[in-house]
């Protein structure tokens, strides 16, 4: 366990049981955010992607192709 990690718990031992729930949520919300992040790095990985997007958010909604258009469906 890293010095870190007995920080919090120690902290969190400290806390009254009221607000456990909100720590809990708090960790799933860094979580979430983690795997965001994470998400992200893997498609900064791909040659392309970035500038695709970018083209991307220029585009009409009416003016995108659906998936039947590229043949998806």
């Amino acid at each position: 366990m890293t010095k870190t990690q007995k920080q919090i718990i120690k902290k969190i031992e400290m806390l009254p049981e009221m607000y456990l729930r909100e720590i809990l949520d708090f960790v799933d919300f860094i979580k979430q955010r983690e795997k965001k992040d994470r998400d992200t790095r893997y498609l900064d990985g791909i040659k392309g992607v970035k500038e695709s997007i970018r083209k991307g958010r220029k585009e009409k909604p009416g003016d995108c192709k659906t998936l039947e258009d590229i043949g998806w469906r």
